[in-house]
């Protein structure tokens, strides 16, 4: 899920406890910081630079959500496995590496 204001404010205070409250109607969030635990609280810009940093980060690692759905489950990767291991195909032309390798060229990493 798309990183939100409370994923910022948590990774710059991870001690605090706080709320964000939303504006349905136009979008707008208002933290509410409730105990600080010992940490400092952040400004406004702060929360913002954090959270476009998050949001980076997570638009930078499509790649991997894409791909996430794409595998076989474990239990089908290993049986993909050892039915190669039985055919002497522990290499690069075993269906085990094939469908790995096809998932990763449809979303290769950038």
């Amino acid at each position: 899920m798309e990183p939100k204001t409370i994923d910022a404010v948590t990774a710059l205070c991870p001690n605090a406890l706080v709320a964000v409250d939303g504006n349905l109607t136009t979008g707008e969030e208002t933290v509410r910081w409730i105990d600080m635990k010992g940490d400092s609280k952040p400004t406004d810009s702060q929360i913002t630079t954090k959270l476009n940093e998050l949001k980076t980060i997570y638009n930078n690692n499509k790649y991997q959500r894409d791909r996430k759905d794409k595998y076989p489950t474990f239990g089908d990767q290993l049986d993909n496995l050892y039915k190669d291991i039985l055919a002497g195909k522990v290499d690069a032309t075993g269906e085990f590496a094939k469908a790995i390798k096809s998932i990763k060229d449809a979303h290769p990493k950038p």
